[in-house]
């Protein structure tokens, strides 16, 4: 190294610097280097697999209103393959956009950000202000030896932050002192601080700022809007802190508020797909149900995806559907387009699918036809009040006490030995088909075996089968352990073979399941005997046996007889709490006790207690001694029915102490109804006691209008007005 001087080649080092020993100048390029030699070990490590950094910032975040949109959408075009008129895609498209103007998240007069909710917003906070991801700091593991200086650390953290504080306050004060807003502009009234984060806030929509305001004061209210990472922890807002009304409402985008969106859009378009039928969908998994990810086409690949598949464990109750349904209908102020369905058309249908005879229907639609339903405020059940009336005239017609249906079973089958002409309608016979149909189809069918309570018994084809014709396929994405992956290439070998012996019956989405799935499954391999079962059919069984009984028997020998059920025994049935409009403390119901055995007293009139030993004793029915007729029950002169017990409000071990003391064959109509509409035993019968006493005491049958019940009936019947 030579100096740049004089060209000398001798420096001498002073402080730290070296200077030419002869023109003494100093040299920036002369440096001094240490060398320490020591024995290095060499350690192989397995390759590191770095990740690009650059390439992470490439995907686009999307919030959870984008992803909810592709949802619905996708959720839109599965409804219409099953069977929805094509034109709900706009009135969903419009209900969609309606209800984000109003939570305030679009503006179409102004271009504005979009406002927040309290609950499940912090990702679209953090898309919507461009908020980077912090890096986590890792921690360190606190010893001995480092505890001093982790110490010391924060103690010298302290004094640059004041010191950083004092400073500011310096200058900002020096700002203030010196700043004039007339010789200023607006690229120097741009200060780079005011795009920082903490010059910014969120914006929460109007129902979320009320929420804040009976929480909260109103100093406080700026605090957490300024929080944008939504970390303070003096106020956490999520469904537990919040109000119900908050919650409940229509106020937070959820999955069962999508869903809600395609309901309302079914009853604005009157379409043939009712609420029972969308919720099988999801329990059949027609209609994506958990699975929101899967919805999502190939182009949203490099997109980063604010939405979580849906977590419910299972299908949404039909009550919790109608009250989330009916306050998004309050919410976008759309009552005037909601119109009640035809009753007539969807009792054709219940009753199609439970087979029953076409003259029960004419009954049933001329009730619904007297008695309109209107729509105030609130969706009624339409399903279940058509359900209710059905159960309602078979009540009327056959009892349903336990003794009753079977004195008339017994009538049924002498008149179908005298007449010719016509069959009378054999109800035993009727649920003696209900019950296996419903155990045939549970075999063959994994949804039906799934509701039924089959888990244990559950045949794996059916898995399989279910498997491969919902295209249901195992993510390769998981890692596997490398010890079982001989296990999987296994099973994957076992698999291949088996596809050859999963049978190829495939159940295609329809209105009438029960009624299609016989008709699939009759053809295929099994005994006569059940397809002779599957094959019955009683539409065009008479009930002239009952309505006109004398063209058969002789009236004059005949004795006539109320109905087995005389007498009824009141019971004490606990709820959660008593009703406000009820005048005694306790609450009572009704209770059918069987009274009156058959004239020749066989074993078929005692009370079958077990639904499995139902099938057995209809079968022995025509096996037991045939007696002359003579005696002929009017069940509708002794009706029954519950008054004061409110089924709604009683709890699910209350309530099946409570229904499992009807009889086996008021148990048996009363779930195969459950399972057509998808209700639960306690909402049926909490609607079919309100029908009841409806059109018992209130119901429009003629053009008089006649006082048919006692004045201390009115609070139960104003109740169930208002129910109608």
């Amino acid at each position: 190294m030579e100096c740049v001087v004089c060209g000398g080649t001798n420096f001498i080092k002073e402080s730290g610097y070296f200077f030419c020993s002869e023109c003494q100048t100093q040299s920036q390029e002369v440096q001094e280097h240490v060398f320490q030699d020591e024995a290095t070990e060499f350690q192989i490590k397995g390759a590191k697999r770095v990740r690009d950094k650059k390439a992470k910032g490439k995907f686009e975040q999307l919030t959870s209103w984008e992803c909810y949109n592709v949802v619905l959408l996708s959720l839109t075009e599965e409804l219409i393959k099953l069977g929805a008129d094509p034109s709900i895609k706009k009135i969903v498209k419009t209900l969609w956009m309606r209800y984000l103007e109003k939570l305030q998240v679009i503006n179409f007069d102004e271009d504005k950000k979009p406002k927040f909710s309290l609950i499940g917003t912090k990702r679209d906070i953090a898309v919507t202000y461009g908020l980077e991801k912090r890096k986590r700091v890792k921690k360190e593991i606190t010893t001995e030896e480092n505890h001093v200086d982790q110490i010391s650390r924060r103690e010298r953290s302290k004094k640059k932050m004041a010191l950083a504080k004092s400073l500011y306050s310096q200058d900002v004060e020096e700002w203030e002192k010196n700043k004039d807003l007339h010789n200023e502009t607006l690229a120097t009234l741009k200060n780079p601080a005011a795009s920082s984060e903490s010059s910014k806030q969120i914006s929460f929509n109007k129902y979320s700022l009320g929420e804040l305001r009976s929480t909260v004061c109103k100093e406080h209210i700026q605090v957490h809007k300024r929080d944008l990472r939504l970390n303070l922890k003096c106020h956490k807002f999520t469904h537990e802190t919040c109000s119900i009304d908050y919650t409940k409402g229509a106020y937070i985008i959820s999955p069962l508020r999508i869903y809600s969106i395609l309901y309302i859009a079914l009853l604005v378009k009157r379409d043939v797909i009712h609420l029972g039928d969308l919720l099988r969908f999801l329990r059949e998994g027609y209609l994506n149900c958990n699975r929101f990810s899967s919805l999502f086409p190939d182009s949203y690949a490099d997109k980063i995806l604010n939405i979580q598949d849906n977590s419910i464990k299972g299908i949404y109750s039909h009550t919790v559907f109608r009250s989330t349904a009916s306050k998004m209908i309050e919410f976008l102020e759309i009552q005037d387009y909601i119109v009640c369905p035809d009753l007539s058309i969807l009792a054709e249908r219940y009753c199609s699918e439970l087979n029953l005879p076409d003259e029960i229907v004419n009954m049933v639609q001329h009730i619904l036809l007297e008695n309109p339903i209107k729509f105030s405020g609130t969706i009624p059940n339409y399903e279940g009040r058509v359900m209710s009336v059905i159960i309602f005239v078979l009540k009327i017609l056959f009892g349903l006490d336990g003794v009753t249906e079977r004195h008339f079973s017994k009538y049924a089958q002498q008149c179908n030995r005298i007449v010719s002409e016509s069959r009378m309608f054999d109800i035993i016979n009727w649920l003696e088909f209900i019950e296996y149909r419903k155990l045939v189809i549970s075999e063959n069918h994994l949804p039906t075996s799934h509701l039924h309570d089959n888990e244990i018994n559950l045949n794996p084809d059916l898995f399989l089968q279910y498997k491969y014709t919902h295209n249901i396929f195992v993510s390769d994405r998981n890692r596997i352990v490398s010890d079982m992956v001989g296990y999987k290439n296994l099973l994957s070998r076992i698999q291949n073979l088996q596809q050859d012996y999963i049978p190829a019956i495939e159940f295609l989405p329809n209105l009438t399941p029960f009624k299609n799935y016989s008709d699939i499954i009759a053809p295929s391999k099994m005994s006569q005997n059940i397809k002779l079962i599957l094959n019955r059919n009683f539409r065009r069984d008479s009930l002239d046996f009952l309505l006109r009984s004398k063209q058969y028997f002789d009236d004059s020998s005949l004795f006539h007889d109320e109905g087995a059920n005389k007498n009824y025994k009141l019971e004490h049935m606990k709820t959660h709490h008593e009703c406000a409009y009820f005048i005694e403390p306790k609450n009572k119901k009704f209770v059918p006790v069987r009274l009156l055995d058959n004239s020749d007293g066989s074993s078929g009139s005692e009370e079958v207690e077990d639904e499995r030993s139902f099938a057995k004793y209809a079968s022995s029915i025509s096996s037991e001694n045939e007696a002359a007729y003579n005696r002929h029950y009017h069940p509708h002169k002794r009706h029954w029915l519950y008054l004061r017990g409110r089924i709604e409000m009683a709890s699910k071990e209350k309530f099946e102490e409570f229904f499992s003391k009807h009889s086996v064959g008021f148990r048996t109509i009363v779930r195969e109804c459950c399972r057509v509409i998808e209700e639960s035993p306690a909402e049926l019968l909490s609607q079919l006691q309100h029908t009841e006493l409806y059109l018992i005491y209130c119901g429009n049958f003629s053009n008089s209008i006649e006082r048919r019940h006692a004045s201390k009936l009115g609070p139960y019947l104003r109740q169930a007005e208002s129910n109608w």
